[in-house]
C-alpha cells in the first residue's frame, strides 16, 4: 500500500490511495501495516484482566489503567456518600442562616431524644424555660442526620394569618403546611375561638398525623394536666405519643 505522492508533482491523492502520475519523480515509501494486540486492563488494587474490546499497537506498553468492577462500586458509593455528606452541611449552613440572630451559632443537640423518633410532639412548660431553643436543636439535628431536607417553624396566630390573608391562595398553603417535613407550631391552643381557627388547625394536624408528618407542638403551660384546657380532645390524642415538660427558671437573661 503506497502512500499519497507530494503535492509537489502537481498529482493530487488521498491517503491509502498511491500516486498515479507515472512520471511522479517523488518517494512513495510502503506503510507498514498497523498491527493492534489486546491490551491488559490493570486497576490500582492489582487487579488484571482483559477484554475483546481493549488493544493497543503492536510495541506500545500493553498495560491501560482504568478500575476493576469492585473498585469502581467503591469509588462511586464513596463519591455518593461525599454529595450526600456536602448536601447536608448545606442544609445545615443554610438553617443557621435562617435562624433568628439570638439562636444563630448556638444550638446544640436536644436534650430530649424521644422528640427526635416522634411523628407528633407536644413541648409544654412555662415561659423561658427553653421549648424553642429545644425545637430549633430537633431540626438542626434532623437536617444533619438527613431525616429531613426542610421545616417552618411559625407562631399558631401566625400560621392562621397566612391562611386569611388572601382566600385564593388558601388551598396551596394549607397544602404547604400540610407537607413541609417539620413543622413547629409555637404558641399552640391560643387560637380555639372560632370554629374556622378550630377546623383549619384540625384539618392540618390530623393529616400530618394520618401521613406520620413530624410535627412539634409549643404551648405555655407547666403541667400536662393542662393541655386538656388548651387543646381539643381530637388533637391532644393524636399528639400524646411524646409530650415533654421544659420548667424552671426562665433562661432568656441567665
Amino acid at each position: 500500500m503506497k502512500t499519497s505522492c507530494n503535492s509537489e508533482c502537481g498529482k493530487r491523492a488521498k491517503y491509502p490511495i498511491s500516486c498515479t502520475n507515472k512520471d511522479c519523480q517523488y518517494l512513495k515509501e510502503e506503510v507498514k501495516e498497523i498491527k493492534w494486540i489486546p491490551a491488559i486492563l490493570k486497576c490500582k488494587c492489582g487487579e488484571e484482566w482483559n477484554n475483546q474490546f481493549s488493544k493497543v499497537k503492536e510495541g506500545k506498553d500493553l498495560y491501560i489503567e482504568t478500575e476493576c468492577r469492585t473498585c469502581e462500586a467503591d469509588n462511586r458509593e464513596k463519591r455518593e456518600q461525599q454529595r450526600k455528606s456536602e448536601a447536608k452541611n448545606r442544609r445545615i449552613l443554610e438553617l443557621e442562616e435562617s435562624l433568628p440572630p439570638r439562636y444563630r451559632g448556638k444550638l446544640k443537640d436536644p436534650i430530649n431524644e424521644q422528640l427526635l423518633d416522634s411523628s407528633c410532639s407536644i413541648i409544654c412548660g412555662d415561659y423561658g424555660s427553653g421549648k424553642t431553643w429545644e425545637s430549633y436543636a430537633v431540626a438542626r439535628k434532623l437536617l444533619s442526620l438527613g431525616s429531613i431536607r426542610r421545616f417552618e417553624l411559625i407562631t399558631e396566630v401566625g400560621l392562621l394569618n397566612s391562611l386569611k390573608e388572601n382566600f385564593d391562595f388558601m388551598n396551596s398553603k394549607i397544602d404547604h403546611f400540610k407537607s413541609v417535613e417539620l413543622l413547629i407550631i409555637d404558641e399552640s391552643g391560643k387560637n380555639n375561638d372560632s370554629e374556622f381557627n378550630k377546623s383549619q388547625l384540625f384539618d392540618i394536624l390530623n393529616y400530618r398525623y394520618d401521613w406520620e408528618k413530624k410535627t412539634i407542638l409549643i404551648c405555655n403551660t407547666k403541667k400536662k394536666e393542662d393541655l386538656f384546657n388548651i387543646f381539643p380532645t381530637a388533637i391532644l390524642d393524636r399528639f400524646r405519643e411524646c409530650i415533654v415538660e421544659m420548667n424552671g427558671k426562665s433562661k432568656r437573661y441567665n
